[in-house]
């Protein structure tokens, strides 16, 4: 790695972080360096640039792209192209009217740079206010993200505290409640994004905000059982009286030893009824019934075969547990 504030996460891959102040939280924003197929490199949301970062970044190779990823992460942008002209400036095409200042080679909305290909994969999040498009580094299996999900941890600072617990990411890889409520203009059409995000098959994750994860493979934290919420039926006599009991006892048994099997690993669980799921999702996503059959039928497409009533009922059961969370 070269001297200087740069990081190296992975293969590929450096990161480096800095103080930021926004609505009176102290926080950490993150930018992230990519090396390309012909060696030359990508900068992602950088930073303010100070001799010890420029000598960091140039330490690495022959910075050929500079990229930002939505509406709010080009404060230092200007400057990093001031001082690489020949570097092609990647933004939201709506970023041209905040930053009239600035000359930008490709809007996200163009077709995919050549120099991108087979390395890095651009996903935008459709349907997002801030215009956010999000990078999977193939090579190292990363994905680069600005403020599609915090990673904030335990900030000392008092107002910062409070507002990350009240937003729902204190200490924790999440989405903020603002962002959720605030920033989404087709709920639907951003669902279909995260779900083709989430189906790549990265292990790490850089942040926007404070610190990259190493580990970022997929955490079980919640489990769904699909089945009526019955009783039981009292006795043995009462279940082998009639064939019928024997399938819901089974059906019982069946229930209740996934749900304390998931206790037991300490997973918050819960049953589902079937006719409860459509209507259940509907309300978590923040959409009318009627676009929930719409929506299954797109991440059939994204998923494969086989795609059938099981497959559905336990999607609409995981956005359900993932709503919840």
């Amino acid at each position: 790695m070269a001297d200087g504030p740069l990081i190296s996460f992975a293969d590929g891959v450096w990161v480096d972080t800095g103080p930021v102040r926004f609505l009176g939280l102290q926080l950490t924003a993150t930018m992230a360096v990519l090396r390309l197929g012909d060696s030359s490199l990508l900068l992602y949301a950088p930073l303010a640039m100070t001799p010890e970062r420029r000598a960091a970044v140039e330490g690495l190779g022959r910075v050929a792209h500079l990229y930002v990823p939505n509406l709010f992460h080009h404060l230092w942008i200007g400057e990093w192209a001031a001082a690489f002209p020949s570097a092609r400036l990647h933004a939201p095409a709506r970023l041209a009217k905040k930053r009239r200042d600035l000359r930008i080679d490709r809007p996200h909305d163009a077709a995919p740079d050549p120099a991108f290909a087979g390395v890095v994969d651009e996903l935008r999040i459709d349907g997002f206010r801030l215009d956010e498009s999000v990078l999977f580094y193939r090579p190292a299996r990363t994905l680069v993200v600005a403020d599609l999900v915090h990673n904030i941890g335990q900030p000392q600072h008092p107002w910062t505290t409070f507002y990350t617990q009240t937003m729902g990411f204190y200490d924790r890889v999440a989405l903020s409640r603002m962002i959720r409520w605030t920033a989404f203009s087709d709920r639907a059409i951003a669902r279909r994004s995260l779900d083709e995000l989430l189906a790549r098959p990265f292990d790490r994750l850089v942040l926007g905000h404070v610190a990259p994860l190493r580990d970022a493979g997929l955490e079980v934290t919640s489990c769904a059982v699909v089945a009526k919420d019955g009783a039981m039926p009292a006795s043995l006599e009462q279940i082998t009286a009639a064939h019928p009991r024997i399938h819901t006892a089974e059906g019982c048994f069946y229930r209740d030893a996934l749900l304390a099997a998931a206790q037991a690993l300490g997973l918050v669980a819960r049953v589902l009824p079937p006719k409860e799921l459509e209507s259940a999702a509907a309300t978590v996503m923040g959409l009318g019934r009627a676009q929930v059959p719409g929506l299954l039928t797109d991440a059939g497409r994204i998923v494969g075969r086989p795609w059938g009533k099981d497959q559905k009922m336990a999607a609409l059961a995981a956005w359900i547990m993932l709503g919840a969370l």
